[in-house]
């Protein structure tokens, strides 16, 4: 295969070849170096990639600021990244923040660090997939190897993850006063108004009739005009970020009122795609 994969550091990681020195080499009319006696599989490795995508919200990408950033370490811990604290994450690309990389003796020690690591992996300021990571290695049929390519969506509750560090940073804003005012000797908190966006929860939402974008991207697609009947369900727009496209439903049957956003602009979370009337009930 003349292409890197994305999993290379876990054939680096249990044969010790570096794969990306090889291949560069064979490129510049070198010869490889070695033959496949020459490699020795030891021990077992695992990769975690750790993405900008909210596990809790269908893995919904989640550009931003990261305001905290703390890759692991330890013995058998490798991290392949390209962020750190203060950087942006884009809506344009892949929205993978770093890969790490847990090798151990056997395939019980492997998880073991890569759970280790991933408790002790910090990201502030976007949400995730740490906790779904984590949750993955932690259940008994990863651990038993006896997973299966939907196991994901057909066995494992992800609805209950714990909250992202994005979202407890956004919740203590919200707590938190933006000032407090001395008077007659009593401290009174103050709120401040300024615009957050609304946070949408699961594509295609609707609030009051007003279908928003759950995240921030392109407005791709927009499949319905004003004065237009839709079922519910029926697909909206598609918004893209990061590669992903994300379907806007309807949330009930009703007319489309108005569409303030136009198809290849870029919309921002919470902002309005498609209005809708609902439709009038059966008589």
């Amino acid at each position: 295969n003349t292409r890197i994969q994305v999993e290379h550091p876990i054939t680096e990681q249990v044969t010790g070849v570096d794969v990306v020195a090889a291949q560069l080499r064979v490129a510049a009319g070198e010869p490889l170096g070695l033959a496949q006696e020459d490699v020795r599989v030891a021990g077992h490795a695992i990769e975690c990639r750790v993405n900008a995508e909210d596990p809790r919200r269908g893995f919904l990408p989640t550009p931003g600021t990261i305001t905290a950033l703390r890759w692991p370490g330890g013995p058998g811990i490798r991290v392949d990244a390209g962020y750190q604290a203060g950087d942006a994450v884009p809506p344009f690309y892949d929205d993978l923040l770093g890969k790490v990389i847990a090798w151990g003796r056997d395939r019980d020690q492997a998880i073991a660090r890569m759970l280790a690591a991933l408790a002790d992996l910090e990201v502030g300021g976007v949400a995730s997939t740490k906790p779904a990571l984590a949750r993955v290695l932690d259940h008994h049929d990863f651990r038993a190897a006896a997973h299966w390519t939907t196991w994901l969506e057909d066995a494992v509750d992800l609805a209950g993850l714990a909250p992202s560090d994005a979202d407890r940073d956004a919740a203590a804003a919200d707590a938190a006063p933006d000032l407090t005012v001395t008077v007659e000797g009593r401290a009174w908190p103050v709120r401040l108004y300024r615009h957050r966006p609304r946070r949408a929860g699961a594509p295609g939402a609707g609030e009051a009739g007003r279908v928003a974008s759950p995240l921030a991207g392109t407005l791709t697609r927009v499949e319905v005009a004003a004065g237009q009947r839709v079922d519910e369900g029926q697909l909206l727009a598609v918004v893209e970020a990061m590669k992903m496209e994300t379907p806007l439903l309807a949330p009930f049957p009703g007319t489309v009122t108005g569409v303030p956003s136009a198809a290849g602009a870029p919309v921002a979370a919470g902002q309005v795609v498609v209005e809708l009337a609902p439709a009038d009930p059966p008589r």
